[in-house]
């Protein structure tokens, strides 16, 4: 539950970054690579843990090719709008595309847990060294922000604090 509350944190943090000295609020950015969304954005709560004069940036993986079946018909959908007073309609506004049934017959909506543990959608299947491979390529495009390098213990302190750890790659990068 705390990786969870962490992780979610670090999205409100990445979300409303203030200006500080140079703006590194602009230093995210997203690409597609190989059937993948990569974005990335700065974490300034981080800002103490890179060398001086680097930035925190958190780069985000999502499969687009999810190769699953969800399995909601619209039975499945009235019986939730039931259950909770809602309109069929407003529901599946609610609960988005991503809607999926779960073990006990019930609608979920798909987070990051789910994915990682297969639960409504394809899990993402990529290694560190693969999403830090990814991340460097799609960082090449930017001209805002340098690679530097991976610090793999850098990563995986903030991946284990911060929670998404098989979806998610922290970096120091030298962003403008």
């Amino acid at each position: 539950m705390k990786s969870i509350f962490l992780g979610m944190f670090a999205i409100f943090l990445t979300a409303c970054v203030s200006s500080t000295g140079n703006d590194v609020s602009r230093a995210g950015g997203e690409a597609t690579l190989g059937g993948f969304n990569v974005r990335w954005s700065p974490i300034p709560a981080l800002k103490s843990r890179v060398p001086t004069g680097h930035t925190p940036l958190i780069f985000t993986f999502t499969n687009l090719k999810p190769t699953y079946s969800k399995g909601v018909t619209e039975a499945d959908w009235e019986r939730r709008a039931q259950k909770t007073g809602m309109a069929v309609s407003d529901l599946k506004n609610f609960m988005g595309e991503s809607a999926y049934k779960g073990p006990d017959g019930e609608l979920r909506v798909c987070t990051y847990f789910a994915i990682q543990k297969g639960l409504c959608g394809k899990k993402l299947g990529l290694s560190v060294q693969k999403r830090a491979a990814m991340a460097q390529s799609v960082l090449a495009q930017s001209d805002r922000c340098q690679w530097i390098g991976f610090d793999p213990n850098y990563h995986r302190l903030n991946a284990h604090q911060l929670g998404a750890e098989n979806a998610t790659l922290h970096v120091a990068a030298s962003c403008k």
